[in-house]
């Protein structure tokens, strides 16, 4: 009688199979979607962060602050500009903007359209002013 070399899988070996391979698709697309959020929760806190300085120092009677902000990975520019939401941050996928209040538009913008610092080294350098007797926080960068 002759033999011949047969391979037989059982039901449950090709399900058990199936089952990794989705669990592993799954648990990808899991992380990817889990780092995206990290990114938008780190766009939001330096934003909250810059919000919170901007308070500190319209609350005071005057002063001068720099401050410096580890940015998000994915953010290339930070704009200034005059309409409802005055901040715009240029991200790698796409603007975000929000309203950051007590600021003095005018005297950040100088008139110019906006104002725009680079991220470099993953950092935003700024200068938070009040003058005395003025009511809102002007902004400029280290290196105008």
């Amino acid at each position: 009688m002759e033999k011949r070399g047969q391979m037989k899988m059982s039901f449950g070996m090709i399900m058990s199979i199936i089952l990794v391979i989705m669990f592993l698709v799954f648990a990808f697309f899991a992380i990817k979607k889990f780092l995206g959020f990290q990114e938008t929760v780190k766009t939001k806190q330096f934003l909250d962060n810059l919000q919170g300085e901007v308070d500190k120092m319209y609350k005071s009677t005057y002063g001068s602050k720099q401050v410096s902000y580890s940015a998000p990975s994915n953010m290339e520019k930070l704009c200034f500009f005059d309409m409802d939401k005055n901040v715009l941050l240029e991200l790698k996928g796409g603007p975000y903007q929000k309203n950051i209040d007590h600021l003095n538009m005018e005297a950040i913008l100088n008139g110019k359209d906006q104002l725009c610092a680079t991220v470099e080294n993953g950092k935003v350098a700024l200068i938070l002013e009040k003058k005395y007797g003025e009511n809102l926080v002007t902004i400029r960068f280290p290196n105008e």
